[in-house]
């Protein structure tokens, strides 16, 4: 018996000694055991209420985002308790937990990129996966002509311009197959792109973009029935950032024989349709002394007449450009341009109305200042040609608020403050036939109901409803405009489809549960024709859609692309939409005569039903 002990004894004394130092601490123990525990349990608590019990007023950018933290954290934590508290000899849970090190660390190795979408849900490009550039690479880029023979003249059937010819997303065109089912649309062809998130620009049988290929930007023409490269102009210049990834972001405008195109890093350039070739160019943010803005140069050229009109930016916006078309040269500057960091425009510190004003930021969402702490408030919309009571004016959404200016002399005739944290004022303002103004944005602003008029000598801006004392929050408008069909809005409220009465911004529905899409579009993009709405998704499914104040009425559906973001607005010219996001590009039939199968003949006459 005495020997039996003698044996034990050692034996139980080397087990302690293998045990981690807080095993052998039991108060310790327990409670690491319970603060791990109570972590757990607040993990799982946290996931319930941000992903099913918020009312979610910034979107899911926030939920994934502590998401991504928690996991990090979570995993972390658990590889400390395993090697701190569990019940595995020493040696074992070493092993284990350099053995899931490893692991990890051969995953992230093998990561070349994570990109993110509009709602920050992340997406990895594994490295034995071909890159963009690759993709292009094995694509027979330029045409035997290299040249189109003659530029088109412009139809009213074609896109010559950001959503549309009147930029508010109507299209005139032949009416859409309702009937997708038993009469499907039919990709004619699709094939890769460079980077960016341009539109095409239509005319004839021309597409214009803006790419990204490798270290330069590209103005790409292609041919639209086979998507044949005609001509590229490039010149260098890449713009990356971690949510959007790299390339331009701005569309190009078609005008008279030429093309007018902005590059992310304020390059203003004009070329000949026909060839490609440069007849001027700018840098319009080194020239001006500017700060680029956190997701670049995004506002597509407007044309007026023989003027050029592009939304440039400031410390406190309002800075529009207007150069001559011909030659490039300055025809009049906003003083939001040159406006110093302590000094806003006297319109802007009046509308203020005792705010202090907005100071520069490094905040994560904060537009990256100069070193003389201007900053650039440009925003993500462009500029739009406008009537109000009566006046032809420039209206400009930029990342402090609504103005109007005067297109002869850029002078700012109004302004309304509307701003939210990172100056990411996107979506383009809804004109109505009376003078009402809708502006939307998301970061928990939402909308709101403007009235312009000038009673007197001087213009007056009423919030008619959404104002700062009790704001709408119905539609976020985030990346995407929303539409007015039939005297409804129809917009994206954080990725999801609603509709909203402009007379009280009283919102009529949101998504739908018997939809196939929920009306979950994500951050998509969408145009409206002959009283339909064609929604280009987020995640790259077509959509087209029967608007309708009383619920949403899904026709039909089509998957594009397989790529997780699609933020490109779709361009719809004579029944065939023409789509791309960053990797891909493609030419949907929409317009296909049943006996046939033909493309329904155009008609020139067919407008929207909308007012």
């Amino acid at each position: 018996m005495d020997t039996e002990l003698g044996a034990t004894a050692p034996s139980a004394a080397s087990y302690e000694r293998g045990l981690p130092w807080t095993r052998r601490r039991p108060r310790l123990h327990r409670n690491l055991n319970r603060a791990f525990a109570w972590m757990l349990g607040l993990f799982a608590a946290g996931q319930i209420w941000m992903w099913f019990l918020s009312p979610h007023p910034f979107g899911l950018s926030i939920p994934y985002m502590v998401t991504y933290g928690m996991i990090i954290v979570t995993t972390a934590t658990g590889l400390a308790w395993l090697v701190l508290c569990s019940r595995w000899p020493r040696p074992a849970a070493w092993g284990l937990a350099l053995t899931a090190v490893a692991a990890i660390a051969a995953i992230v190795s093998s990561i070349r990129e994570i990109r993110f979408n509009g709602d920050m849900r992340a997406s990895i490009e594994w490295r034995w996966q071909p890159t963009r550039q690759e993709r292009l690479a094995a694509r027979q880029w330029t045409s035997a002509a290299g040249s189109v023979r003659d530029a088109p003249e412009i139809a009213a059937e074609d896109m010559p311009d950001y959503r549309g010819a009147n930029r508010d997303g109507v299209v005139v065109g032949p009416p859409l197959d309702d009937d997708w089912k038993s009469n499907p649309p039919v990709i004619r062809w699709r094939q890769a792109i460079g980077g960016g998130y341009a539109q095409f620009a239509v005319v004839g049988d021309l597409l214009v973009t803006l790419e990204q290929r490798g270290d330069e930007e590209f103005v790409v023409c292609y041919a639209a029935e086979s998507g044949e490269e005609l001509w590229t102009r490039s010149w260098p210049g890449r713009f990356w950032e971690a949510m959007g990834g790299e390339g331009p972001r701005s569309t190009p405008t078609i005008a008279d024989g030429r093309v007018y195109a902005l590059g992310a890093l304020g390059r203003l350039v004009c070329l000949d349709l026909t060839s490609g070739e440069l007849i001027w160019s700018r840098d319009l943010l080194e020239e001006l002394g500017l700060s680029n803005s956190e997701w670049a140069m995004t506002s597509s050229p407007l044309v007026l007449g023989e003027r050029l009109i592009v939304n440039i930016g400031g410390h406190y916006g309002g800075g529009l450009i207007a150069v001559r078309r011909d030659d490039g040269s300055d025809v009049w500057k906003t003083e939001g341009i040159a406006a110093p960091s302590d000094s806003p425009p006297a319109i802007v510190a009046a509308a203020l109305s005792g705010e202090a004003p907005p100071a520069a930021s490094d905040s994560e969402h904060a537009p990256p200042a100069r070193p003389d702490g201007r900053r650039n408030r440009a925003g993500y919309a462009s500029p739009v040609l406008a009537t109000i009571d009566g006046t032809p004016q420039i209206l400009n959404f930029d990342g402090m608020g609504l103005w109007g200016h005067d297109p002869d002399t850029g002078r700012a005739l109004w302004f309304h403050h509307f701003e939210n944290g990172p100056g990411v004022n996107s979506a383009q303002p809804i004109v109505f036939p009376d003078g009402r103004i809708l502006i939307s944005a998301s970061y928990n602003m939402g909308s709101r109901m403007l009235r312009v008029s000038k009673p007197a000598e001087q213009w007056t801006v009423d919030v008619l409803w959404g104002g700062e004392q009790k704001p709408n929050r119905q539609m976020k408008s985030k990346m995407s405009s929303p539409v007015l069909v039939d005297g409804h809005v129809y917009g994206l409220d954080e990725g999801i489809l609603v509709c909203i009465d402009p007379a009280d911004g009283k919102r009529l529905w949101k998504g739908s549960r018997t939809a196939p899409s929920r009306g979950r579009y994500g951050h998509g993009q969408m145009l409206v024709t002959n009283g339909r709405i064609l929604l280009m998704s987020e995640d790259g499914e077509l959509a087209l859609i029967q608007p309708d104040p009383r619920e949403l009425v899904e026709l039909g559906s089509l998957p594009v692309f397989d790529a997780g973001k699609t933020w490109n607005p779709p361009a719809l010219v004579r029944g065939r939409a023409y789509l791309r996001n960053h990797e891909e590009m493609a030419c949907v039939e929409l317009c296909l005569r049943r006996e046939t199968g033909e493309p329904a003949a155009t008609d020139a006459g067919a407008t929207n039903a909308g007012p």
